[in-house]
Order: C-alpha cells, then structure tokens, then sequence
C-alpha cells in the first residue's frame, strides 16, 4: 500500500509525507478480517517552513475489515510509532481512521486493488489530505 499525505495550514504552507505499507491480514471463512502492517517513511518529509517538530519514521497499523459479497474492505488504527512521542507533519496518523479502501476479490481472485482519498479539517481552517493506493494479493 502506498500512501501520500499533506497537511495544509491555513495561514500558508504545507508539511508532508509519503509512505510504504506492507503487511498480513487474515480472512476468516465468515469474511471476518484481521491483521497488522507497518507504515515507513519514504523521505524525504517536510514542510514548506522551518518546525523543530520530530518526523515518525515508522507506524504500525492494526488492521480490520470484512470480506463479503466479492468485495474486502478495511479499516485501520495505529498501533504505535516510531520514535516514541514523534509525530506525522503530514497527517497520516490524523487520518488513519478514516482510510476505508475497497477492494473488488470475486470468488476464486487472487489480487485486487483500491484507490481512496481522505480530506479532512484540521480544526483550525486547514486540512490533512491523504491518498492511498491498496494492493492485495492472496495466498
């Protein structure tokens, strides 16, 4: 899964990030879903103005979801990060939770993808903006 975030800020500028998402999920035969992923930082990340904020390098997904009708979707939280007490200048983390990728796995497919974009308010007349390729494959 690749997965490219901005946080835009109202006042002007911009802080970003881009990521490489690998992991397992396990599908149940009820199409229950579960699993675990690691997001790492593909540099560089930054903003367009000076900050002494600490950049994660890697977050870790727990991940959920559910099989039905030939079609998985997902749901993710984090589940820890790396350096302990970092944050995301590109706002991964504040939009994790509202990543639902939805993936076409018909009976008897071995891979599928999705595509979905997330914008959201910052709280504060700015926006974290998130977009997420999702690759699957079977095994």
């Amino acid at each position: 899964m690749r997965i490219s975030t901005q946080h835009t800020l109202h006042e002007g500028g911009a802080c970003r990030s881009d990521w490489t998402v690998s992991g397992t999920i396990e599908i149940q035969p009820n199409g229950k879903t579960s699993g675990a992923a690691d997001a790492k930082l593909t540099p560089p990340a930054g903003c367009d103005f000076t900050q002494s904020q600490v950049q994660s390098e890697a977050i870790r997904l727990v991940v959920t979801g559910a099989r039905a009708g030939g079609v998985l979707r997902l749901s993710f939280a984090e589940g820890g990060r790396t350096p302990a007490g970092s944050t995301d200048l590109g706002g991964l983390t504040n939009t994790l939770r509202f990543i639902h990728p939805v993936v076409k796995l018909a009976p008897g497919a071995q891979a599928g993808h999705g595509a979905t974009k997330v914008t959201r308010s910052d709280g504060d007349l700015g926006s974290y903006t998130s977009s997420t390729l999702l690759r699957v494959a079977l095994q």
